[in-house]
C-alpha cells in the first residue's frame, strides 16, 4: 500500500503544482490524526497554524519544486 500511496500523493501535488499552477497547497489535519500530519510532513508539507480545532499545514510551490529537483538529483546520483 504504501507504493501507491506515496504515488498519489505525487499525482495530486504534480496536478496541483504544474497543471493548475497552485502557489501553495494546505491541508487542514485533526490533531489526533497521527497518520496523516506524518504523510503530509513526509510529502514536504510544514505546519502553519491553526483553524478551529484542526491543524494546519501547507507547501508552496517553491518548496515542492525544491523537494522535487532534489529527489530526482539523489535518483540521479544513485544509478
Amino acid at each position: 500500500m504504501g507504493a501507491r500511496l506515496r504515488k498519489r500523493r505525487r499525482t495530486a501535488l504534480s496536478a496541483a503544482f504544474l497543471d493548475s499552477r497552485a502557489e501553495r497547497v494546505i491541508a487542514r489535519i485533526d490533531p489526533e490524526n497521527t497518520r496523516s500530519i506524518r504523510s503530509v510532513c513526509a510529502c514536504g508539507f510544514s505546519r502553519c497554524g491553526k483553524e478551529g480545532k484542526l491543524h494546519l499545514y501547507d507547501l508552496t510551490q517553491e518548496r515542492y519544486l525544491e523537494n522535487l529537483r532534489a529527489s530526482y538529483a539523489q535518483k540521479r546520483a544513485e544509478g
